[in-house]
């Protein structure tokens, strides 16, 4: 009895500990998605900057946008493809109230 109330008292630690990791790897990917945010706003607003006092820069900018929009897009792909799991399903464009 003394070693089953043990193994219990064991598992429940180890579910506990492991609930901690998950959660503990939750705030980091949320800690480094809002500094990707912030650094994403920045680069807008000197996007806006740019265009603003340079209109035949608009075409250079819009380029560097594509570049950067393709490759990270491309890598979910690829980083989907490859892990077999579709790193964008689930994510409504609707909910997300983008346009």
């Amino acid at each position: 009895m003394i070693n089953d109330v043990q193994d219990v008292k064991d598992v429940a630690k180890e579910k506990s500990r492991q609930l901690n990791c998950e959660i503990d790897k939750e705030l980091k990917l949320q800690e480094r998605l809002n500094r990707i945010a912030h650094d994403l706003r920045d680069a807008v607003d000197m996007t806006i900057e740019m265009r603003q006092q340079s209109p035949q820069s608009k075409g250079e900018v819009t380029r560097l946008w594509e570049n950067f929009l393709g490759q990270f897009l491309g890598y979910i792909k690829h980083r989907s493809k490859e892990s077999k799991d579709n790193l964008l399903s689930g994510i409504s464009w609707t909910r997300m109230k983008l346009f």
